[in-house]
């Protein structure tokens, strides 16, 4: 090839690398925009199901479980707190956004984990 031809293969190549580029950064904060809108389904759930446990003679322990397996349906959310009140459960939870790079810088690292609360009123 001439030069002629290298400059048009260089111009593509650099067109390439900064499409992927993109691509990249696009999947990566759209992996953390969805994981937390799965988060707040998660509560959500999470915190129905521990005001249903609610229903009866139920224990802490109960209220916990129920939340935990609602949450844990989420792809892998785990339920970092519950605060029952009377009639009403309160649930946090959280999961690490999955990424590819992100991961692996320190300053952006802390920013991956999505945090969701939610609150239910028992059924009547």
């Amino acid at each position: 090839m001439g030069e002629r031809g290298d400059i048009i293969l260089d111009g593509l190549l650099r067109t390439i690398a900064g499409l992927l580029l993109i691509a990249l950064v696009a999947f990566e904060v759209g992996a953390v925009v969805v994981n937390e809108v799965q988060l707040d389904g998660a509560a959500q759930r999470a915190a129905r199901e521990g005001a249903r446990a609610l229903d009866g003679p139920a224990s802490v322990g109960a209220v916990e479980a129920a939340a935990d397996r609602a949450a844990a349906a989420t792809n892998g959310a785990i339920v970092r707190d519950v605060v029952i009140d009377d009639d009403r459960v309160a649930v946090t939870v959280s999961r690490e956004a999955p990424v590819l790079v992100s991961d692996r810088i320190p300053p952006l690292r802390d920013r991956l984990l999505g945090t969701a609360t939610a609150r239910a009123r028992k059924p009547r």
